[in-house]
């Protein structure tokens, strides 16, 4: 920062806030605040403390507006009135406090009115070298979540409460892996998540700022979560940036950086970045993610795309003398850098490096205070960002613009124009009597900080208000991320296809747009998908998609605000072949891979059919899938259990098991089931009763009428030749033949036949297995075969 006497009166640029939605009774219809909190100014700076001095600045458009100073735990109780658009000059006490460890607790000085709006700069330098200028942000624009940022090298957090206590999570993010924190008997490194509890109306002071710099310690990204509201400034102590033009490194200039940071709640995804033509040294930004897989595009003269993959990832760009239109898919941060100048320069050049907030454009307002400080001889300039046709309705301290204004447009034929023009010091006010929004920066040699906004919750959970919207209420009345962005005019201003919301005006001409909005649930997207190349070979670019769901469980229609598609720059088909050349039924890049379960030639990109082949699924990619267990038939559209009662043994046709028989589409009742087993039942009797005869028929049987010879033979047993025996059998005679057994339990012929004077009982059921070629016969013990006839 310039090196100046601290008597002398601070840039002072008044925030206009409104939190929506808000609870407080001060924010029912304010441009500015009742309620401010700073952190004791002791909190953050090195052991330089007793040579710091603090100069709190107040300014107001309404006069008799008295402001409260108290502070818990000393005997501090002022009061002050203020006359209206006059700058009113409060110095603090900066009285030194010991410390132990790097993470303390403080009481903060409270500001309050109770009859009046107010906004108040803040002006902290230490040893007359180093200064900064912070814009405390009102209770009612405070957040629950946050995301640091520094410079290098030594750093500090301040939080302050309101209504208490707090819990608070930190999950701290040093750029140096050497970087720690000392807190009670603990240190912290990168990575730690700690817990922390702040009292009402209290302050946590996190800082490496006693320690001697040169460490390069940055602790940007470093994410604060609570469970109410809370304030959180980022200093960083000895603050410096890398600067071109020096001729050694030590001689760049360091000084304090200091800001109030927005709450992630108020982050945005389109910027207008308006680098100040009096720059010594060419800024930069930082932009941080509020959420993962963010995607960044800066275009001005050519356009650059980079994707944030984490939550308070943050990624720094560097300026040229150009306009810049910065968007994003999700909310980020944006926070501008001037760069320090060396100190071998001219005493006149020596400039330390600056921090402001860049504003997105949905929280641009139509209505500012600000003052330009006197006391050193620098030329200020203003800084507006304005739709064209709005200009005409600007004013400063109620004048109109001058016709000699320049603007110049921003990038991507954006509705946005930018103009710059002096201004003298002093209070001022600046509106437009429309009214109708615009951005407005403040810039010179050694800062550049935005003369107002609204601090709207923006990116939070929303509740349309659109039925009973009120001209200039500072709500995001109809959930579309942008605060009073309609004129009542019957004209479509912001380009959403929606006329006159935001206004007094309810649906004056209603859009299709407008209906389906209103008409239908808010709905919510799904995750990005993947990265993929688009559908023409011409095309390198890549893109991908999302989808509006419903979260609820019915089946209503659902909008979803924002962007469903993505693009980026990429080498789709460079050095490889083109979908478009692959034969058919193959697809993708050099047609790897194949649909021939595809009835007809699939998509040679997406590789998607009209219909698949008898066992197979997902026309979506080539039919790529077989049927699952229990589906068959074209597309697996055929169910199993339907058609056989269990489970198909074909995937193709749906063939059923041999046991099963087909019942067709009808479902298999009690009674058919009982049949089914039932006739099972009566094949098995039937079976079983078959082998049973079977086996009968094949026990030989003996029979004998007369007896054979007189001596007993049981054991005769001879082998003869069949083909002799069968001649033998031939000249038998017929008289010879015996008739058949009376035993009607055998089921097979007996035939008793005379051979050589020799009666014998001949089985011609088969051959022997001795012999293929001979019979088997038995002769009889005749004795007791009569015996046995003779009983009988």
């Amino acid at each position: 920062m310039r090196r100046i006497d601290l008597t002398l009166l601070p840039i002072l640029c008044c925030v206009f806030v409104y939190c929506y939605p808000v609870q407080s009774k001060e924010a029912a219809s304010t441009t500015a605040g009742r309620l401010f909190y700073l952190a004791t100014p002791s909190l953050g700076l090195p052991s330089l403390d007793k040579e710091t001095k603090v100069i709190v600045s107040f300014l107001t458009p309404e006069d008799g507006v008295m402001i409260s100073i108290t502070k818990q735990g000393v005997d501090l109780k002022q009061q002050i009135t203020l006359t209206a658009m006059t700058d009113y000059l409060y110095n603090v006490d900066t009285e030194y406090i010991e410390r132990d460890g790097e993470v303390t607790y403080e009481w903060a000085l409270r500001l309050f009115s109770d009859n009046g709006y107010f906004c108040v700069t803040v002006s902290i330098s230490f040893n007359r070298e180093s200064t900064d200028t912070v814009q405390l942000l009102p209770v009612a624009g405070w957040g629950r979540q946050y995301y640091t940022v520094h410079l290098r090298d030594t750093f500090s957090i301040q939080i302050v409460v309101d209504k208490g206590p707090v819990n608070l999570t930190v999950t701290f993010r040093f750029t140096s892996m050497e970087t720690s924190l000392r807190y009670k008997d603990i240190y912290i490194y990168n990575g730690d998540e700690k817990q922390f509890l702040v009292q009402a109306q209290g302050a946590l002071e996190i800082s490496t700022c006693r320690r001697s710099f040169g460490k390069s310690e940055d602790a940007t990204g470093t994410r604060i979560v609570g469970t109410a509201n809370f304030g959180v400034l980022s200093f960083s102590c000895h603050g410096v940036t890398n600067s071109s033009s020096c001729s050694r490194s030590d001689y760049v200039i360091r000084g304090l950086v200091a800001e109030m940071l927005l709450p992630q709640e108020c982050y945005g995804t389109e910027f207008i970045v308006v680098p100040g033509v009096l720059q010594l040294e060419q800024g930069f930004i930082i932009v941080i993610a509020s959420e993962a897989n963010t995607d960044v595009k800066l275009i001005y003269s050519k356009e650059e795309l980079v994707m944030l993959s984490r939550a308070g990832m943050s990624i720094t760009i560097d300026l040229l003398q150009e306009v810049y239109l910065l968007r994003s898919s999700l909310p980020v941060q944006v926070v501008y850098i001037q760069r320090s100048t060396c100190s071998d320069k001219s005493e006149g050049s020596n400039v330390g490096p600056s921090m402001g907030l860049l504003i997105p454009t949905n929280l641009f307002y139509w209505l500012y205070l600000f003052s330009v400080p006197s006391a050193f001889n620098v030329s200020n300039f203003l800084v507006v960002i304005v739709e064209l046709p709005s200009l005409h309705f600007i004013q400063l301290d109620n004048q109109m613009f001058s016709n000699d204004f320049s603007l110049k447009r921003a990038p991507n034929n954006s509705i946005w124009h930018i103009g710059y023009m002096s201004i003298d010091s002093g209070a001022h006010k600046l509106v437009s009597t429309q009214p109708s929004p615009f951005g407005s920066y403040l810039y010179s040699t050694s800062y550049l900080h935005p003369v107002g906004y609204i601090a709207a919750h923006v990116n939070t959970e929303c509740e349309a208000t659109i039925m009973t919207m009120t001209l200039s209420d500072k709500k995001d009345n109809d959930c579309d991320r942008f605060v009073d962005e309609e004129v009542m005019n019957e004209k479509d201003d912001d380009g959403d296809g929606r006329i006159d919301e935001d206004t007094k005006a309810v649906n004056v001409l209603p859009s299709k747009l407008y209906e389906v909005y209103w008409y239908t649930d808010q709905g919510q997207w799904t995750i990005w998908e993947q990265w993929q190349c688009t559908l023409d070979c011409k095309n390198s670019n890549f893109f991908r998609k999302r989808f509006c769901q419903n979260s609820s469980a019915d089946d209503k229609e659902v909008f979803c605000l924002g962007e469903k598609e993505a693009y980026k720059s990429g080498d789709c088909y460079v050095a490889s072949s083109c979908p478009e050349s692959c034969p058919d039924y193959q697809w993708a890049i050099n047609c790897k891979n194949s649909c021939s379960n595809c009835v007809d030639p699939c998509n040679k990109f997406t590789g998607r059919c009209v219909k698949c082949k008898e066992g197979f699924k997902n026309t979506d990619l080539g039919c790529d899938k077989e049927c699952d267990s229990g589906e068959f038939g074209i597309g697996c559209m055929g169910n199993c259990n339907e058609k056989c009662g269990t489970d198909c043994i074909d995937r193709k046709e749906g063939k059923c098991p041999n046991f099963a028989s087909s019942i067709g589409n009808s479902e298999m009742g009690d009674s058919s089931v009982y049949g089914y087993v039932i006739g099972v039942l009566v094949v098995l009797l039937l079976i079983a009763a078959c082998y049973c005869a079977y086996l009968k028929k094949k026990r030989p049987v003996y029979v004998v009428t007369k007896p054979i010879n007189a001596r007993p033979s049981w054991d005769a047993y001879m082998m003869i030749p069949k083909a002799d025996f069968e001649t033998s059998s031939r000249r038998s005679t017929a008289e010879e033949q015996k008739e058949k057994s009376s035993d009607k339990s055998s089921d097979f012929q007996k035939e008793l036949l005379k051979n050589g004077g020799n009666q014998v009982f001949v089985d011609d059921g088969g051959s022997s297995t001795d012999h293929p070629d001979t019979i088997k016969i038995f002769s009889v013990d005749t004795s007791k075969q009569s015996e046995s006839t003779s009983s009988n």
